[in-house]
């Protein structure tokens, strides 16, 4: 059977041009379950002798050694409760916001986004994909307001371009080069990178955390809420 010329040939040896992890995926249909059950048994014991990871290293291994480690160790994060919320009135477009849980599997920071306008900002998660919501459903235990210094009207710009992604997809993994699909941490990325501020230079899949590390990004409200 002939197949297209864009199209890979089901007979080809395995997928080319793809990170190694997304390689190994693609090649999981191939692997006996046997196999397979020996294969996570031994990406969970390596995990477990690297020791703890209070930071996630960089790359596709070390994202997936992070997760294995703070999972088995119990770190999944608290169901949300009635925490502390932000006031729309303190925040601008353009704005980053911060939000923390305990037990966050990667990283200290369980969420970020980027003020719209009108008190919305953009909202993400699996089910759903890419949406609008309200500044005030943005609840953690801690929030942080974080700014670029860059003037108004380019935060603005920020801003208009994270909206436009309103309705596209949600994938945990997506990279910075993959436009198809985004993540919280990627959406805010590429509405700076796009006007000339890279502000997670040394990741291809950003997180949370490389926002409360960037140095481009001054602190303009910084809140914590109670545990119930």
């Amino acid at each position: 059977m002939s197949h297209p010329p864009d199209v890979p040939n089901a007979s080809s040896s395995g997928p080319s041009g793809l990170p190694p992890a997304q390689r190994w995926i693609a090649r999981l249909p191939a692997i006996g379950s046997g196999a397979l059950a020996l294969l996570v048994l031994a990406v969970v014991v390596v995990a477990l002798i690297g020791g703890p990871a209070d930071r996630v290293p960089p790359g596709d291994l070390g994202l997936l050694r992070h997760f294995i480690v703070q999972g088995l160790r119990g770190g999944t994060v608290r169901p949300a409760g009635p925490t502390t919320f932000l006031d729309a009135r303190r925040v601008e477009a353009g704005d980053i916001l911060l939000g923390q849980r305990p037990g966050c599997a990667y990283g200290t920071w369980t969420h970020v986004t980027i003020v719209l306008d009108g008190g919305r900002i953009l909202g993400q998660d699996l089910h759903h994909g890419m949406y609008e919501e309200r500044v005030e459903d943005f609840r953690y235990d801690h929030i942080r307001v974080l700014r670029p210094d860059l003037p108004a009207e380019v935060r603005a710009r920020a801003a208009a371009f994270a909206r436009t992604l309103v309705h596209t997809p949600f994938h945990t993994l997506a990279s910075k080069h993959d436009r198809r699909v985004w993540t919280c941490a990627k959406s805010v990325w590429e509405a700076y990178h796009r006007e000339g501020l890279d502000l997670v230079p040394g990741r291809d899949r950003p997180l949370p955390d490389d926002f409360a590390d960037a140095t481009a990004l001054r602190l303009v409200v910084d809140i914590t809420g109670f545990v119930p």
